[in-house]
C-alpha cells in the first residue's frame, strides 16, 4: 500500500499487483509508463480516493512496448473527492485494457480521457465503465484514437448511474479517426440510468481520411508522411491539450511523432 498524504507528482514503476490509496484532502498525481520484454503480461491497479482528495492518474503504454498486455483497472472515490484517469495507449501488439471507476460517495468526480495510436498489426481492445452510486456525481469519459494500416480496435464505453445516483452530470464521447481503409474499428457506447434526476449523454463518430484529404495537402507541398502526422496530432491534439501537466503533454507529443515516423504506421 503507497498512502499519499502531501501534493506531488510521483512517477513509478508499478508491479503486476498495485494498490494505492489517496488519504483525506491530499492532491496527487502517479505517473506509470509500461515496459518489459516479449510476450504476455498482465497487470492490475487498484485505488481509492479519501473524501476531499484528488488522484491523476496518468498509465502510459508507449510505441516501444512490444508485448501483449492485459491491464485492469479500478478506482473508487468518496464523498467530495476527485479521480482523473489519464490512459494512452500506443504500443503493444495485443493490448486487452479495462477501467472501471466508481464515485460511492456524494459529489465525487470521475473523469476519465483515453487517447490511442493503433498501427500495423496492433489489436487493441478498450472497456471503460463510469459508475454513479451516490447523489450529485459528475464527470466525463472521452475516447479518442487514431487507427492506421491493419490495425483493429474495439472501443467500448458506458455509464452507469445507479438508483442513489440523483443529480449526477455526465457524458461520454468516443472520435476515432481511420487514417486507413484496412484499419478495422468498432466504437460501441452505452448508458444505463436508474433514476430520473440526471443529466447524461453519449455520442460516437468514427471518421475517415480519403485520399482526396491526402492529395490536398500534397497539393499543399507537404509529404505524405508529414500529412498522416499532421492528420494524427491534429486529431488527438484536443484531448491531449487537456493534460495538466506540460512536461507529460510533451511527452506524450514525442511519442506520437516517433510513431508516426516508423515505417509501420501504414
Amino acid at each position: 500500500m503507497i498512502r499519499t498524504p502531501g501534493q506531488r507528482v510521483s512517477r513509478l514503476r508499478l508491479v503486476d499487483s498495485n494498490t494505492l490509496r489517496a488519504e483525506e484532502g491530499s492532491h496527487l498525481c502517479i505517473v506509470d509508463v509500461a515496459a518489459g520484454p516479449a510476450g504476455k503480461h498482465t497487470r492490475t491497479l487498484s485505488v481509492s480516493v479519501a473524501p476531499h482528495a484528488t488522484l491523476t492518474v496518468v498509465s502510459i503504454i508507449p510505441p516501444e512496448f512490444s508485448a501483449s498486455v492485459h491491464f485492469v483497472q479500478h478506482g473508487a472515490v468518496e464523498a467530495g473527492g476527485g479521480i482523473h484517469w489519464w490512459n494512452a495507449v500506443f504500443g503493444g501488439m495485443n493490448v486487452q485494457h479495462e477501467l472501471i471507476s466508481e464515485v460511492t460517495g456524494e459529489g465525487g468526480e470521475s473523469t476519465i480521457n483515453w487517447l490511442f495510436l493503433a498501427r500495423a498489426e496492433q489489436h487493441y481492445n478498450l472497456h471503460v465503465k463510469n459508475l454513479f452510486h451516490a447523489p450529485h456525481g459528475k464527470g466525463e469519459v472521452a475516447m479518442k484514437g487514431v487507427a492506421c494500416g491493419r490495425a483493429r480496435v474495439g472501443c467500448h464505453g458506458a455509464i452507469v448511474i445507479g438508483e442513489d445516483g440523483d443529480g449526477t452530470s455526465t457524458h461520454l464521447t468516443q472520435h476515432i479517426l481511420m487514417l486507413d481503409a484496412s484499419a478495422k474499428v468498432d466504437a460501441v457506447p452505452a448508458l444505463e440510468i436508474k433514476t430520473n434526476d440526471v443529466k447524461a449523454r453519449h455520442s460516437a463518430t468514427v471518421t475517415k481520411v480519403s485520399a482526396d484529404d491526402l492529395f490536398y495537402m500534397g497539393s499543399r507541398g507537404i509529404s505524405l508522411e508529414e500529412a498522416r502526422r499532421l492528420c494524427v496530432e491534429g486529431f488527438l491534439a484536443a484531448l491531449i491539450d487537456r493534460l495538466p501537466v506540460a512536461s507529460l503533454r510533451d511527452e506524450l507529443y514525442t511519442m506520437i511523432h516517433g510513431s508516426c515516423e516508423q515505417s509501420t504506421i501504414g
